[in-house]
């Protein structure tokens, strides 16, 4: 059914239907109403044939309005409808370059009320002062061929709005022919958004390529193949200019490999590729580049644009190397010239007291094997080491008759050896080291519960490096034999930290001298 009645809607089946509406009006006007008129009236076959036609076109006239003038009515209808709920502005121009139609649209756009832009000129109403004559110009030409500069094209220029302000939009322009004159069909676009936001984005992009143009990091940006195996310079900086010695254009459309033939051994090809495929940046860390025209350390950033574009930011990093370098052997030569100043020391202690300075040597190899054991950084674990190499430095100013003396010690004399400590650390604290080995010195006999000495100190008041040659001290000088005594023997030595670990020696540093002696065998070498 719905197919028929589609069908009836079309020209060839307004055309059947009218026909056999003048068909069916025919046989019953011959069969029904000419015998019961001819049985009444005599009427001549004249009088017939009008009153046939008057009969046909009653009968078909409705038809006609009902098929074919009604759809025309929809059609107009629709066009209307259309018309006014389109979003975009919609003006038809007639004759002489008026307005004949002004859609809902172009009232918001323009301001202009239907009634009040109907019948006005077009070019006098809408365009800016600085157009019309060419607008009025224009639209003469358009008259009389149909054809103009904006005609079937989309096009933005400028328009005015009733209160005087002007605007940017998009106008596109068609001409159609009634009546045997040309009229134009204007859709119009506000793109006042727009322009701001390509106003907003040209600012950014000049903003950016400020940025770009004038960045202490060098950057290049590449543009891969498909396999993610080759990549050419779309673009590069200043920077990269300066740092490669090298003109834009001589690197521009070439391939990394072609423009930086080291590339390949410096390492920088397959980050690039990785980037490339992954998706996922990079920090390419500090590496030689070298080739036959240029070398130096060059540190990397390597990411991927959303646009599948390759960039590398870097910098220039020989300097900081180079001085780096420089500061690596000064630091080799100030570890030298403080081993042989320790070993100075140290030295000059053994000849007055030779039983103090092996003591040290013991303590240091005890307390850098428990440093180790504790995991810290190998620096920590040098500064260890001399600290316990000096650590009873101070003894120097305690007189050797009492160092040595077998037996029990006065009150006095005792007293005379406790301040080795800070006489050592008086010795030792104007020594520009880079470790605390003044407080190593100085702490090396306190205690966690502040029992020790000199001052007193309690718990993390005493720095790790003393806490931990407190325990190779106790260790040593238990396990070792003395000039006065014999020693108790390492296991006593153990026995002794265990008792008191955790109130006066630093748990953590009990725990790995224990392990190192019992489970990795630590003894001490001469």
């Amino acid at each position: 059914m719905k197919k028929l009645l589609a069908f009836l809607n079309t020209p060839l089946g307004v055309v059947i239907v009218v026909g056999m509406v003048a068909l069916i009006v025919e046989l019953l006007f011959m069969t029904l109403l000419h015998g019961f008129l001819e049985v009444r009236f005599k009427l001549s076959d004249t009088a017939w044939n009008v009153i046939d036609a008057i009969t046909l076109t009653v009968t078909i006239s409705p038809a006609l309005y009902f098929l074919v003038f009604r759809k025309i009515h929809e059609s107009e209808q629709r066009f209307r409808q259309t018309l006014a709920t389109a979003p975009n502005a919609i003006v038809i121009v007639g004759g002489e370059g008026r307005i004949t139609d002004w859609n809902l649209a172009a009232q918001r756009m323009f301001g202009y009320s239907e009634e009040e832009a109907v019948g006005q000129l077009m070019h006098q109403l809408l365009p800016p002062h600085r157009y019309r004559d060419d607008a009025e110009r224009g639209f003469a030409h358009f008259q009389e061929t149909g054809k103009g500069p904006v005609i079937g094209k989309v096009t933005e220029i400028a328009a005015l709005r009733k209160d005087g302000s002007e605007f940017p939009i998009e106008l596109s322009i068609s001409a159609v022919k009634l009546k045997g004159r040309w009229h134009a069909i204007g859709i119009i676009h506000d793109i006042t958004e727009r322009k701001r936001a390509a106003d907003i984005l040209h600012t950014s992009e000049e903003r950016f390529h400020h940025l770009f143009e004038n960045m202490s990091s060098a950057v290049a940006v590449y543009q891969p193949d498909a396999a993610c195996e080759v990549f050419t310079f779309k673009s590069v900086n200043r920077a990269l200019e300066r740092i490669e010695r090298v003109k834009r254009e001589e690197v521009l459309d070439r391939s990394i490999e072609g423009a930086f033939p080291g590339v390949r051994a410096f390492g920088l090809l397959e980050v690039l590729r990785r980037v490339c495929r992954s998706g996922e940046a990079e920090h390419f860390p500090l590496a030689f580049y070298q080739d036959e025209r240029i070398s130096g350390w060059r540190e990397n950033y390597i990411y991927r644009l959303d646009s599948g574009e390759i960039v590398a930011v870097y910098d220039d990093v020989t300097g900081r190397k180079q001085a780096e370098q420089k500061k690596l052997e000064a630091g080799i030569l100030l570890k030298d010239s403080l081993e042989g100043a320790i070993g100075a020391i140290a030295a000059t202690l053994e000849q007055r007291d030779p039983y103090t300075a092996g003591h040290q040597r013991r303590v240091a190899q005890l307390a850098a094997a428990i440093g180790e054991e504790m995991g810290l950084a190998r620096e920590v674990i040098e500064g260890i080491h001399f600290g316990g190499l000096i650590h009873d430095l101070g003894k120097i100013s305690v007189p050797a008759e009492i160092l040595g003396k077998p037996g029990r010690l006065t009150g006095i004399e005792f007293g005379l050896i406790k301040t080795h400590a800070e006489a050592g650390y008086q010795i030792v604290k104007e020594i520009a080291f880079p470790w605390p080995v003044a407080d190593m010195v100085y702490q090396h006999h306190e205690r966690l519960d502040g029992s020790g000495y000199p001052q007193g100190l309690k718990g993390e008041q005493i720095v790790l490096e003393a806490r931990i040659l407190a325990v190779a001290d106790v260790v040593e000088a238990m396990s070792s034999n003395r000039p006065y005594r014999p020693g108790f023997g390492m296991d006593a030595a153990l026995g002794e930290i265990t008792r008191v670990r955790g109130a006066q020696l630093d748990p953590v540093a009990v725990d790995a001298c224990l392990r190192v002696v019992r489970e990795k065998g630590f003894v001490f070498t001469k």
